[in-house]
């Protein structure tokens, strides 16, 4: 599926969510993890301003993020287990699911949710 963004705006924010999503994966640390939530709740606000249903708001948060993070990787709605140990993108693409669905469904703004607790641990 192909989407025709609006404003400028909307593009940057899917932008801003692929690169600190591939900083995440390279390093995670809660720097890397904390501006991931950042963006990955202002990408959930903006697509849900579009009035996109949430299977087309998924959608489009897997096209955005379709081989980030790591060679021949492309992202699932929910991680597969059996290959969190070695895929870091998976252990990131977890939390930033966790986010972006607590974002996209939230009814008002809110503060951040907390870190996933499935998020890698942050380096010193």
């Amino acid at each position: 599926m192909t989407r025709d963004w609006g404003p400028e705006s909307d593009a940057d924010i899917a932008r801003r969510v692929a690169h600190r999503f591939e900083c995440a994966v390279a390093e995670p640390s809660e720097r890397t993890m904390t501006a991931l939530r950042e963006a990955t709740i202002a990408l959930a606000t903006a697509l849900r301003a579009t009035a996109l249903g949430p299977e087309q708001a998924v959608v489009m948060l897997k096209e955005i993020l379709r081989g980030h993070g790591g060679t021949g990787w492309a992202p699932s709605i929910a991680a597969q287990r059996s290959v969190v140990p070695t895929r870091p993108e998976w252990l990131v693409y977890d939390a930033l699911f966790t986010w972006w669905v607590d974002a996209f469904f939230a009814d008002r703004p809110r503060e951040l949710p907390e870190p996933h607790p499935h998020a890698p641990p942050a380096r010193a």
